[in-house]
This record gives C-alpha cells, sequence and structure tokens, in this order.
C-alpha cells in the first residue's frame, strides 16, 4: 500500500461507522458491567468482526505498520478524553 494514505480517512471511517451504528443503551450496560472508564459505543462482536472482515478485503495490500498505527490512533482516539 502506498505509504502516502491518509491515515485520518480511515479513522473517520471507522469513527462515522461506529457512531452509526452505535447503541447507547448496550454501551451503558457493557461500561457498567467492566467498571470501565473508557467510552463504549454498544456495538456487537458480529458488526465489529464484519467491520474488519470489509477493513481486510478493500485492502489486500495494506502494510501491516499501518494498521497498527490505525490501531493506535483509534485506541487512543477514544480513550483519551
Amino acid at each position: 500500500m502506498n505509504e502516502f494514505v491518509d491515515i485520518n480517512k480511515y479513522l473517520s471511517a471507522f469513527r462515522n461507522m461506529l457512531n452509526e451504528n452505535s447503541d447507547p443503551k448496550r454501551a451503558a450496560k457493557e461500561k457498567s458491567y467492566l467498571k470501565s472508564p473508557f467510552k463504549f459505543f454498544g456495538v456487537t462482536l458480529p458488526f465489529i468482526e464484519k467491520m474488519a472482515r470489509d477493513f481486510k478485503r478493500a485492502n489486500k495490500d495494506i502494510d501491516k505498520g499501518f494498521v497498527f498505527e490505525l490501531a493506535k490512533r483509534l485506541w487512543y482516539s477514544t480513550h483519551e478524553s
């Protein structure tokens, strides 16, 4: 994959998918059950797995380092507030 790909495009796409498919009631229950300070979207595991599969299919030649950087930025963008 091209090293100049804009990571922000992917960050926005993932955030939008999570926000559009969030379930606030489920998120509150998950947060309460896990006693966690982190943000929860309330999306199901099958939905997350589908997001990952779709991303992988659409980006077959993506660099593993890029994926790790994307995951790191997603984590910190939702857990540092």
